[in-house]
């Protein structure tokens, strides 16, 4: 990874936006062009609040409706997706 962001990293956690906008900094582009992958609630607000794209997984702890409600635009099995959600091969 060329960023990692911990709970150590900013002084903020989410569902506050700003470890993605720190993210997004560091890897010189803006929110809109990054996709946040998550397993709960908080990160989907966080990922709603920084303007990026809320993408939910189900192999952690938020259920499909959860992560719908607090504003995933998709939500995929398992995060080996991803991958093909973005079109890489």
């Amino acid at each position: 990874f060329d960023v990692v962001v911990s709970r150590f990293t900013t002084r903020r956690l989410k569902p506050h936006p700003e470890p993605l906008l720190f993210a997004a900094k560091q890897l010189g582009t803006v929110p809109e062009r990054c996709l946040m992958v998550g397993d709960t609630t908080p990160d989907m607000k966080a990922a709603v609040a920084a303007g990026a794209i809320p993408v939910g997984v189900l192999c952690g702890f938020g259920t499909r409706d959860e992560l719908l409600k607090a504003g995933a635009h998709i939500v995929l099995d398992h995060t080996r997706e991803v991958v093909q959600l973005m079109g890489v091969s």
